[in-house]
């Protein structure tokens, strides 16, 4: 009876071990050292016209050799976006329309899955009657880094 509850516990082991390899992707992770991040384009405008202005943000993720990476982390963070301590200047969204229906509020920071060919398009929308103010949007993956700006005059 000792030896089938030894034999047992051993299985449960082993099974436990192949059902957690499993989970996750080693390419949905940081990335490696050496590899950049591009994301833009900077948004600078005097005033804001409209009730609401979006903007989209893509960002670029590749490898050293400039091949892209497929399926990598990254981390997005605005220090005046809405966050879930602060109201913020302008709220990010998931998606690249932030007047779309179908779209997504975010808080910041967030962190999101590039596409097969690395690369990830997501917005903000800044509202007339914030004021001036200047903001950079940081992106990171492992040691690479990379920041577009969000100014209004």
């Amino acid at each position: 009876m000792k030896s089938f509850a030894k034999l047992l516990v051993v299985l449960m082991l082993i099974s436990s071990i192949f059902v957690f390899s499993g989970c996750g992707s080693k390419s949905e992770g940081v990335v490696p050292d050496g590899s950049t991040i591009t994301v833009g384009p900077d948004f600078k405008q005097t005033g804001i016209a409209s009730w609401e202005v979006p903007v989209p943000f893509t960002v670029v993720v590749r490898y050293k050799d400039g091949s892209p990476i497929p399926k990598a982390k990254v981390n997005v963070a605005g220090h005046y976006a809405a966050s879930s301590t602060f109201a913020g200047l302008y709220q990010f969204f998931l998606y690249a329309d932030p007047t779309s229906s179908t779209n997504v509020k975010t808080n910041s920071p967030f962190d999101v899955i590039t596409d097969d060919f690395g690369t990830y398009t997501f917005s903000a929308l800044i509202s007339a009657g914030m004021g001036s103010f200047t903001d950079t949007i940081n992106v990171r993956s492992g040691t690479a880094m990379n920041s577009a700006i969000i100014e209004v005059k």
